[in-house]
């Protein structure tokens, strides 16, 4: 009996550990997916509107000459978490309610942007290290 015991007990010890490096894995392979997203579109905005990573996606928000990319740039700058990109944003706030299903492709998502902005507010994004 006192062998099944210690059995049961090592092999929860060795499931929780497993678990836990399988999360840890997926965390940080997570993160630095979102990280790399993040970087490609700072290399693209930065190319095509100079100056440093957040200066340049606002640029790209800002630019009414095109729709495209806008909605990229807002989900870069709220997982960049750079306080300088939250008055930017929130001028772009529409007093409506958000639709359920927005195209990305058209004008400023409210939902990307409310989730944006909620990324600068609340100061935590636990990807943003990457």
């Amino acid at each position: 009996m006192e062998i099944l015991k210690k059995i049961d007990r090592n092999l929860i010890e060795y499931l929780l550990g497993v678990s836990v490096l399988f999360f840890l894995f997926v965390f940080l392979v997570t993160c630095t997916q979102i990280g790399y997203g993040v970087r490609t579109r700072c290399d693209a905005a930065e190319g095509r509107y100079g100056g440093e990573c957040v200066d340049a996606l606002m640029a790209q928000v800002a630019d009414e000459s095109t729709d495209y990319g806008k909605n990229n740039a807002i989900w870069a700058l709220g997982q960049l978490g750079d306080k300088r990109a939250l008055p930017f944003l929130e001028q772009y706030v529409a007093d409506e309610e958000i639709p359920d299903h927005e195209s990305w492709n058209e004008d400023i998502s409210q939902y990307e942007l409310k989730k944006a902005i909620g990324f600068l507010e609340n100061g935590y994004n636990i990807s943003a290290f990457m």
